[in-house]
C-alpha cells in the first residue's frame, strides 16, 4: 500500500471520527512523570529522567487564562501545566519564525511518541472501535504526528502494506526508526518539512520572551489524562501590546515526563484585549460564555468581538437572516 493510499484512508477514517487508537499504553514503555515536571509559578523548569528539559519561563501563572470549550472539570489542566505547555509552544513558534530546524525537531520530541503514533495509524486502518470522549485528545495528538511521519519519503514507507502487518510491529519499526534518525538535513530531504508548519509562507513576526507581565490564553479543545501523562489539543494566544499571536490547532503532550508540541498554524491579529488584565479577560470570557449559553437556548445568535473581527458585516447579516428564518 503506497503512502498516498494510506494517507487518504487515514484522513477519511479520522475525519469520520469512527475508530480509536487504543492499546498504545501496553506497547509503549514509558515512565510516569512527577508533577513537579510542570512549570512552577517561579521557574517553569521540568526535567525528565532522560534529560529532556523544558524551556525556562518567567511567566506568572496568574496571567495564564485557561478557556475551556469542552465540558471539563477544573482539575483537567492547571495553570502551572498550561504555563509549561505555552512556553514550549512559544519556543517552537520562534523556531518556525527563524527557520531553526534543529530546535523545531527538538520541540516536537517525536521519538517519545513514535511507537504510539504508529499503533494509532495501524488501529485507524484495521480496527473499528469508536473513540471514547476521554481518549479523543490522545487520538488526535498521535494522529497528527503519525500522519506527518507516514507521509514522508522514508525507507519502508512506500512499500508498507497494513494488511501484511497484523500486529503493527513493522510499522512501529519504520516510524520509530524515522523519529530516532531525524536531523535537520533529512527532515528536509524526506519531505517532512512540507507536512508541517515549517513550510509556511506566512511572514511571521518575532515573538518577545514571555515575562511575568505577559498575558497568555490557552483555549482547550480536548484533553486526555493517563496518570501523569497528558495529551491535549488547543489554541494558544500570546498578548503583546498591540498584537495577538495566535498559535492554532496545537497538539501537545507530556509522556513519561517528556514534553512535545506540534503547531498546525500561526498568525497575528490586533490584540482585542489590549490594556486588560488576565482577571478582566477571565471575567469577560465568563460573561460571554453565559450569554452564549442563553442565546443557544433561545435560538439567538450572538457575535463576540473576535467573531466580529473575523467576518464582514455583509457576511454576518447573511448568517443572521438564516438564523432568523430558522427560529421564526
Amino acid at each position: 500500500m503506497t503512502k498516498r493510499i494510506a494517507a487518504a484512508m487515514l484522513a477519511l477514517v479520522m475525519c469520520a471520527g469512527m475508530v480509536s487508537c487504543g492499546g498504545t499504553d501496553e506497547k509503549e514503555n514509558s515512565k510516569s512523570a512527577d508533577n513537579s515536571a510542570a512549570a512552577s509559578d517561579e521557574k517553569g523548569e521540568g526535567k525528565s529522567d532522560t534529560g529532556n528539559t523544558l524551556p525556562e519561563t518567567d511567566m506568572d501563572i496568574a496571567n495564564v487564562v485557561i478557556d475551556k470549550n469542552v465540558a471539563q472539570n477544573e482539575a483537567d489542566l492547571t495553570e502551572e501545566e498550561a504555563a509549561a505547555f505555552i512556553e514550549l509552544t512559544a519556543s517552537q513558534y520562534r523556531a518556525v519564525q527563524t527557520k531553526d530546524t534543529d530546535t523545531f525537531i527538538k520541540t516536537m520530541n517525536l521519538p517519545k511518541i513514535a511507537s504510539a503514533s504508529a499503533d494509532c495509524m495501524h488501529s485507524l486502518v484495521l480496527d473499528s472501535e469508536e473513540i471514547p470522549d476521554d481518549q479523543m485528545a490522545k487520538n488526535q495528538v498521535l494522529y497528527a504526528s503519525g500522519i506527518m511521519m507516514l507521509s514522508c519519503d522514508w525507507p519502508g514507507i512506500d512499500e508498507y502494506d497494513f494488511t501484511e502487518d497484523s500486529d503493527g510491529s513493522k510499522l512501529r519499526e519504520i516510524i520509530q526508526g524515522l523519529a530516532d534518525s531525524l536531523t535537520a538535513d533529512n527532515f528536509k530531504s524526506c519531505g517532512m518539512i512540507d507536512q508541517c508548519i515549517m513550510s509556511t509562507d506566512n511572514e511571521l513576526k518575532p515573538m518577545n520572551k514571555l515575562s511575568a507581565d505577559t498575558v497568555t490564553s490557552l483555549e482547550l479543545d480536548t484533553i486526555t489524562r493517563e496518570g501523569d501523562d497528558i495529551y491535549l489539543t488547543c489554541d494558544i494566544s500570546i498578548l503583546d501590546g498591540d498584537d495577538q499571536f495566535v498559535l492554532s490547532e496545537v497538539s501537545l503532550w507530556r509522556v513519561g515526563g517528556e514534553y512535545g508540541v506540534l503547531i498546525s498554524d500561526a498568525f497575528m491579529k490586533d490584540n482585542p484585549y489590549k490594556g486588560m488584565t488576565a482577571e478582566e479577560i477571565r471575567k469577560q470570557e465568563k460573561e460571554e460564555t453565559e450569554k452564549n449559553a442563553e442565546a443557544e437556548a433561545s435560538g439567538e445568535l450572538l457575535v463576540t468581538e473576535d467573531i466580529a473581527n473575523d467576518i464582514s458585516e455583509d457576511a454576518f447579516r447573511a448568517v443572521q437572516e438564516i438564523m432568523d428564518t430558522m427560529y421564526t
